[in-house]
């Protein structure tokens, strides 16, 4: 029998008059992974789900506190060889006519949807991964130039769970075997050390039943990050497709902060050229590189001053390596100082690009390429469609807010349909994912450019023969 805690009264109480999942589902097993490698955190939940219903269950929550800033969350179902199926992810809002939700303990819900109904007493091996923002902070605040970061997380003992467990383990992933402060519990049900400690990895439990909402002990755990700790405070991508010219432009601007450790006191570049040879890890932001398509040509980076030339190109292989752009900042961003750019580049449109039908076309472009261990707060991407377009759709990787728009420039007479996408809170992760936009464009549409160019080019001249003509003289 589970007996309940006083914590977990309270939390099923102030969840009276809340939205509750029925209580059709527990969990046999539970095991929480914590991934500190990277500059936020992602979890990931695998679990056995049985249904103690007498009824085929097709929904399972999952509870995640409403403080935290999620970046995403999917679902998908465990089997050898990582052919499982992929659930359906959609988070629960009062729009979807819930009143009132546990405002002082801070949940919200994600339901995920199973393709095929579980039956009475089935189980389900499910894995449920997503990754949070703003999620750990530097401690201490400040450090010197050359002192080592140490990051510190937040949470509770035991796995946010909206049912009742039987048994569960939480495993941290760190980048260093450097952890000097680390929560301890009483116990676990093997009456070992808790947590346990095994090079760069922490494992608390395993523990045994607990009742849904059940938080356990707060727990910390203060560990050694010695690289920069990235945000994107705005980031903008624009994508411009041009049918006449073959071209796919690319153009990112980026305000980064890094939100590590403050650096404590003045900056010394003799002390900075010295550690570069000697102690080259640091938690400054000193390069970035960019992972991109092989037929990327044209690089570029500039700043608010003006052309950057620390920056290193290469070339990529068609069919064969990616093109590398490497990019080095005018000085070293440390804890606290932020760093706005542009970079962009061309690739070819073929690459992108393909015609479905006369007259149609679908392109799939990345929503992000930027470097890795970045943390995104506001992103806006812009897709710039040849002028003309039409019957225009769209397909995003995750949901996202979108807007449509007509950008006028040179030489342009309606001007180019534009599609603007904007998402809050998003991680490196997402790199590679693929927005799908569809649309029409006729023949006499995509000469329209060069229609409109010849036109100015005649009257140009034109116009240059009649005046030739005429006789100004008094």
């Amino acid at each position: 029998m589970i007996l309940p805690t006083l914590s977990s009264l309270l939390f099923l109480a102030s969840l009276a008059s809340a939205f509750t999942p029925p209580a059709n589902l527990k969990h046999t097993n539970l095991l929480r992974t914590i991934d500190l490698t990277k500059p936020y955190v992602r979890e990931t939940y695998a679990v056995v789900v049985q249904n103690i219903a007498d009824e085929p269950v097709s929904e399972y929550y999952w509870l995640a506190p409403r403080q935290d800033k999620v970046a995403y969350v999917e679902a998908k179902e465990k089997k050898s060889g990582g052919n499982g199926a992929v659930f359906e992810v959609e988070k629960v809002v009062e729009d979807d006519g819930y009143d009132h939700f546990p405002e002082d303990e801070g949940y919200e819900y994600y339901r995920i949807s199973f393709p095929t109904s579980l039956a009475p007493s089935e189980k389900l091996t499910l894995t449920v991964s997503s990754a949070t923002v703003d999620s750990v902070s530097p401690h201490p605040y400040q450090i010197p130039q050359n002192g080592k970061q140490y990051l510190q997380w937040h949470g509770y003992q035991f796995a946010s769970s909206a049912y009742e467990t039987e048994k569960q383990r939480t495993k941290f992933k760190l980048k260093s075997a450097d952890i000097p402060d680390v929560t301890t519990t009483d116990g676990n049900t093997e009456g070992a050390e808790d947590p346990v400690r095994v090079g760069t990895a922490l494992t608390y439990g395993p523990y045994g039943p607990q009742v849904a909402g059940a938080k356990g002990k707060p727990i910390a755990v203060r560990y050694e990050f010695q690289a920069p700790v990235v945000k994107a405070t705005k980031f903008e991508r624009d994508i411009e497709i041009s049918h006449w010219g073959g071209n796919l432009a690319v153009e990112e601007r980026y305000w980064l902060a890094n939100v590590g450790a403050v650096l404590k006191g003045y900056f010394s570049r003799v002390q900075y050229q010295q550690s570069a040879y000697t102690q080259p890890i640091s938690s400054a932001v000193r390069s970035l590189r960019y992972s991109l398509h092989p037929s990327t040509r044209n690089a570029y980076f500039t700043d608010e001053i003006g052309n950057v030339s620390t920056s290193r190109f290469r070339a990529g292989r068609e069919g064969g390596r990616n093109a590398n752009l490497d990019i080095f900042p005018r000085y070293p961003v440390f804890g606290g100082w932020n760093y706005s750019y542009t970079v962009g580049w061309d690739q070819d449109l073929s690459q992108s690009l393909k015609q479905i039908d006369d007259g149609k076309y679908a392109i799939k472009v990345p929503f992000l390429e930027g470097p890795e261990s970045v943390q995104y707060e506001d992103v806006k991407v812009r897709i710039v469609l040849p002028e003309g377009a039409k019957n225009i759709q769209v397909a995003t990787p995750f949901p996202m807010k979108e807007s449509r728009s007509v950008h006028k420039w040179f030489m342009d007479t309606i001007g180019k349909p534009v599609v603007e996408l904007s998402a809050q809170n998003i991680v490196d992760d997402v790199r590679g994912r693929e927005v799908v936009v569809i649309y029409e464009l006729g023949k006499w549409e995509m000469m329209r450019k060069p229609m409109t160019v010849a036109g100015a080019v005649f009257a140009t001249l034109v116009i240059s023969f009649i005046f030739g003509k005429l006789d100004l003289k008094i």
